[in-house]
């Protein structure tokens, strides 16, 4: 991986960038240059850096995007973007406060993880009926089936639709729908996380684990997202190890800007029993939970995805961060993957679009491209037999590809 550059001062003032991004696997203060469109200034300085300002070696490019990949972390109501949003609004008879897809667009540029999720709340808004989760669904595959993406586990949420009067039913159905559809349309296998929020009430989140079991047929494992509740580890405690009895695999976000960020893997990993971890960056701050998470193999879906910027500066942290900390958890041997998140509220950049933007900006070989690709697939819930399969799907495809990639 290329070396990365120093990250300008007063860029570290977030605790993200402060405690983590400054530590992360002996780097130092250092952090990898991350061009994007438009920003003269980054790109003179990674050109003088001697990194490339433009968009990459179009052969690798084409590499990543026909590579067979996995998607394990992104929500279905993150998959609406601006323009669906108005088509599902204009069926359901709602007005969003924009004046249109565009103006819906250039909103999208968020500060903290709350001006996230208040662009998140727009989203929800627009999804009503069954038939709106499905063609949200299917929306995504159609442009999951355009980069190649052959499996992916979704999430979806429970106390929102809940609080807005829908019935989790109809929620469901929609999306089952749209699995079914995919795998016929593009042989697309996918499974379904049922999303609890952190904050919700153990009454909230119970109801919602009794509508699992109900459905224990549709939903395969169970996960923790929204607002990162200090010590919400144990809260869920009780209610995980009865998921975990029933067969449901299990999951939990553990984000950026909380002081017990740490606390939270750790005590996700021992008092939850998760196999995974969502983000999760801040394992890098410690090399014995870094060691546990080796041992036990868990995976930690990682997104470098949207434009997040400092309030009082506007510079873009996030993507640049979350890039540092995938390459640092390679050079660390854990098992991370590239994910999308909630493409429809972050540009519209897919796994294929995120793994070339990786690539690019820590200059990594196709090997460890592959590497992470396959992550994806050993970190999945598919069954042994389909990981053997997509496994070898992938080594096939490096094998047969990657060597002029290399040479070129």
């Amino acid at each position: 991986m290329k070396k990365p550059t120093v990250v300008k001062p007063g860029v570290g003032r977030r605790r993200f960038l402060e405690g983590m991004l400054c530590s992360l696997a002996g780097l130092g203060t250092m952090a990898p240059f991350f061009p994007r469109a438009g920003a003269g200034d980054l790109e003179a300085e990674g050109a003088a850096a001697g990194y490339p300002a433009g968009p990459g070696d179009p052969a690798l490019a084409s590499f990543i995007l026909g590579m067979p990949k996995a998607e394990l972390h992104v929500h279905v109501e993150g998959m609406v973007d601006p323009t669906l949003a108005f088509e599902l609004a204009e069926r359901n008879k709602l007005q969003l406060p924009f004046a249109s897809p565009e103006q819906f667009e250039r909103s999208l540029h968020f500060t903290s993880l709350e001006s996230f999720l208040a662009g998140f709340d727009q989203m929800l808004r627009v999804l009503v009926t069954a038939e709106d989760f499905r063609d949200t669904a299917l929306h995504y595959f159609e442009k999951a089936a355009a980069q190649n993406i052959v499996y992916a586990e979704l999430h979806f949420e429970t106390q929102p639709h809940l609080a807005r009067g829908l019935a989790l039913e109809s929620v469901l159905e929609g999306i089952v729908d749209a699995q079914q559809e995919a795998l016929a349309r593009f042989g697309i296998r996918s499974r379904l996380i049922m999303a609890l929020q952190r904050e919700a009430t153990l009454e909230q989140a119970g109801a919602a684990c009794a509508f699992a079991l109900q459905h224990r047929d549709a939903i395969t494992g169970i996960g923790l997202d929204s607002f990162e509740v200090p010590g919400f580890p144990a809260k869920f405690a009780e209610l995980y190890a009865r998921a975990a009895d029933a067969g449901f695999r299990l999951t939990s976000h553990c984000d950026l800007e909380v002081e017990e960020s740490l606390v939270h893997v750790r005590d996700c990993i021992e008092d939850l029993g998760v196999e995974r971890i969502d983000h999760g960056y801040s394992v890098l701050e410690d090399d014995t939970l870094s060691a546990l998470c080796r041992e036990r193999g868990i995976g930690f879906t990682a997104c470098p995805t949207t434009d997040w910027t400092l309030p009082d500066t506007r510079e873009d942290f996030y993507a640049a961060a979350v890039t540092a900390a995938i390459g640092a958890m390679l050079d660390a041997g854990l098992q991370v993957s590239v994910n999308s998140d909630d493409p429809g509220l972050m540009g519209g950049r897919y796994v294929g679009d995120l793994l070339i933007d990786v690539q690019r900006d820590l200059d990594l070989s196709p090997e460890q491209v592959a590497t992470l690709a396959g992550n994806a697939f050993r970190s999945s819930w598919g069954t042994a037999e389909e990981k053997r399969g997509y496994l070898g799907q992938l080594g096939d495809y490096i094998a047969t590809h990657g060597a002029g990639v290399a040479q070129a």
